[in-house]
């Protein structure tokens, strides 16, 4: 199979917690992440950290990929939401059957790209706005190939959640251990 590769698309505005942390845990179970940036290879993000990114969008190719996960924050989530490209990713990824993941405000990229007719998902309450009324009160939700979380403060559960999609439950607990987290 080769090693497992997640592209973490940042833009201006990310969501600080959220982004670093999708990339840690992903990293730490061994899966290879490119934090990717819409223009450039610096980003700051909603709390003011300054990412220096591994590669620009332009350089990527969505082929190479198992996991698209998209950071929420505001206005982190609407300026992903408003790049062709990015919708275009997470369009290609979803056709493959690859993992297509948002967290918080981020689901609003899945929604605006069409991959939420007839899915269940969940968003940030003060996003919802952005989506049709049928997101859930909860906060993950897993739907074949689509994951949603709905605010920082599941930011580790929802990254687990991507690493047992890719890498199985053995490694969900290795990293968990390494954490010591029970989740």
């Amino acid at each position: 199979m080769g090693s497992l590769k997640a592209l973490v698309p940042f833009a201006e505005g990310f969501e600080d917690l959220e982004a670093i942390g999708i990339v840690d845990i992903l990293r730490r179970a061994g899966i290879e992440v490119d934090m990717v940036g819409l223009r450039g290879k610096e980003v700051r993000g909603s709390r003011g950290t300054v990412v220096v990114l591994d590669v620009e969008f332009g350089e990527v190719d969505i082929q190479n990929y198992d996991v698209i996960a998209l950071p929420g924050g505001m206005p982190g989530s609407a300026n992903l939401r408003d790049d062709k490209r990015v919708l275009q990713a997470v369009k290609e990824m979803y056709r493959r059957g690859k993992v297509v993941a948002a967290i918080c405000a981020a689901p609003m990229v899945l929604y605006k790209a069409g991959i939420l007719e007839g899915k269940r998902f969940t968003i940030h309450p003060s996003a919802r706005s952005e989506v049709d009324n049928r997101a859930l009160d909860v906060d993950l939700v897993v739907d074949g190939n689509v994951v949603t979380a709905w605010s920082a403060g599941t930011v580790i559960k929802f990254a687990l959640k991507l690493v047992e999609l890719v890498c199985g439950t053995d490694r969900v607990k290795e990293v968990q251990s390494s954490l010591l987290y029970g989740g």
